[in-house]
């Protein structure tokens, strides 16, 4: 239960979350990092659920992260047979969104976090909020994405996006115009 609050914590946040991962990953590790909404990972990472080597079948998360990174018919068979999965075979699975050099992945990882702090929340909130539950048929869908969209139309956000289009500058979300 205590396990589940970061991860609740994390898929709650509007903010995006970014996983920098050095070394190896395994079990609460794995589910921990695919928890994020972005994974960065060191090109000598290795990977592997690993819950089944201790008699567990997986915890924080990893039934929904994992099928949704890389389906659910390889998700069933990465927790069935877990096995060490290399950085390239991770980013190729949609386990990772990017491998840099070991040594980089913190700052990349705080590079990307910078670009996205600079971003409209609110919007990142309703990506967040949207994808967390796709589930619906079309139409409702559609409803629920032009609710997001009506609130963000309201929002300082968009006025202050549609004014740094209109000026040809980049917008500056979540501060007062000067």
């Amino acid at each position: 239960e205590a396990a589940q609050l970061v991860i609740r914590a994390i898929w709650g946040t509007p903010k995006p979350v970014i996983a920098a991962v050095e070394g190896a990953a395994y079990g609460a590790g794995v589910s921990l990092a695919l928890a994020c909404d972005r994974v960065i990972i060191g090109d000598t990472v290795r990977m592997s659920m690993a819950f089944t080597g201790v008699g567990l079948a997986g915890d924080m998360g990893i039934f929904a992260s994992l099928p949704a990174r890389v389906g659910p018919a390889r998700a069933k068979q990465l927790l069935l047979l877990p096995r060490v999965v290399a950085a390239a075979e991770a980013l190729q699975l949609g386990m990772a969104d990017e491998v840099v050099p070991d040594g980089e992945v913190l700052a990349k990882a705080l590079d990307d976090a910078a670009i996205l702090a600079g971003g409209p929340l609110r919007a990142y909130g309703a990506i967040k909020a949207m994808l967390a539950e796709p589930v619906g048929t079309v139409p409702e869908i559609l409803d629920r994405e032009l609710a997001q969209q009506i609130q963000l139309f309201a929002s300082d956000d968009f006025a202050e996006g549609v004014a740094a289009f209109a000026e040809r500058r980049q917008p500056r979300f979540g501060q007062q115009p000067s």
